[in-house]
């Protein structure tokens, strides 16, 4: 299926592949944005995001046996992701039962702000995209958002998640 690639390069196409996963969710939502306005494609956005948290989250664990029952399995998984891979993020506090989760680079957010378009308030998209990730890890994890997009952040990251483990 894959061609016979060394290491170095199936990396490198890996990375142009999440590249081109955010472009044609950018593509898409600037699309959406310019016909129909921010509102209206910040809803389409949040139920597109909200769809793809839980079936990504569902195939890694599928596709690499995890169980689920912790939320080291949620680390684990959510670093296999376009969206921990693309930009840079960090997980600061972890405990058996909470873990917070950082970005700290955000690619769409700095081509928005560069563009003149402000920040995107990606709060609700994200929201949705980390409770149904985290549904499909385990039903037990609960996220909140610390902080994120229209909320005011730190210069030093965009935003910030907690999970946690009922």
């Amino acid at each position: 299926m894959f061609p016979e690639l060394p290491s170095e390069k199936l990396k490198a196409l890996l990375k142009v592949y999440v590249r081109q996963f955010f472009t044609l969710d950018g593509l898409w939502f600037l699309a959406v944005e310019d016909k129909f306005g921010l509102d209206a494609a910040t809803k389409l956005d949040e139920k597109v995001w909200d769809g793809l948290g839980f079936r990504e989250a569902k195939r890694l664990k599928e596709a690499l046996n995890l169980k689920g029952e912790n939320l080291q399995t949620l680390i684990e998984t959510l670093k296999l992701t376009p969206f921990y891979f693309y930009g840079k993020s960090e997980f600061k506090e972890t405990s058996d039962n909470k873990v917070v989760f950082r970005v700290v680079e955000c690619p769409p957010q700095i081509a928005r702000v560069k563009a003149g378009r402000g920040e995107f308030p990606c709060k609700h998209v994200d929201l949705a995209y980390f409770k149904s990730f985290a549904q499909a890890i385990n039903p037990k994890i609960k996220v909140k958002c610390l902080t994120a997009p229209p909320d005011p952040h730190p210069k030093e990251y965009w935003c910030e998640w907690e999970f946690n483990l009922e």
